[in-house]
């Protein structure tokens, strides 16, 4: 089995992208759903919220690892799919330099990440977005891409995830461990779905079909 979980709010107790977003870049943040509610897609959102941010990466940084602890479990998840035999892959449209020190920090360094990048240039933050196509589903760099890359086959896919960036590829998995906003959206599109907690949730289920 293959497991795409996302990071921001579903890896994390808190969403560290609007953390910060609500920290250092307040007028984004105020109107940030409803952008991704209107015709502004997730890459325009983001790349607004940082051009309004005068901070450097490295208080970024050490805000979010100081302030935003991992969900319960990771570890422990981690160790049950790898005695299966499975994979864990972490597929984020947030950024690596944000995602390595916060999973360093919680004891999980060494999870496959798929995620973008950013750097520090004299103009500011740089967003150096990962190439991915536009999917003929949803009209974004969604998941979905991700998730056909990362199969083997026809193996089962499980997706974890919480928000607007997990809609489209919890659509072509096989389960789902939902919570926050996709829990709402997945209602409304018909499509069946676990609760999820935090990771203890996901390591029972793995646990149960065995």
């Amino acid at each position: 089995m293959l497991i795409v979980c996302d990071f921001d709010g579903t890896a994390t107790k808190l969403e560290p992208l609007t953390y910060l977003a609500a920290k250092f870049a307040p007028r984004t943040a105020a109107g940030w759903k409803r952008q991704l509610d209107g015709e502004s897609s997730l890459r325009e959102v983001f790349s607004n919220g940082f051009n309004e941010l005068d901070v450097d990466v490295d208080t970024l940084v050490n805000t979010i690892v100081r302030d935003i602890p991992l969900r319960d479990g990771l570890r422990e998840l981690l160790d049950e799919v790898r005695g299966r035999g499975d994979r864990f892959a972490i597929v984020s449209a947030g950024f690596r330099q944000f995602i390595e020190p916060m999973l360093a920090a919680g004891g999980a360094g060494d999870v496959e990440l798929i995620a973008s990048d950013l750097r520090m240039t004299e103009d500011g933050i740089e967003l150096l977005f990962r190439e991915q196509p536009v999917c003929d589903a949803c009209g974004e760099h969604c998941k979905r891409a991700d998730i056909a890359a990362l199969r083997r086959g026809d193996e089962p896919v499980l997706v974890i995830g919480d928000g607007y960036s997990d809609r489209c590829g919890a659509q072509v998995a096989d389960v789902v461990f939902a919570c926050g906003d996709l829990r709402e959206y997945l209602d409304a599109s018909g499509v069946a779905y676990r609760d999820f907690g935090d990771f203890t949730d996901v390591t029972a289920f793995l646990r149960a079909t065995r």
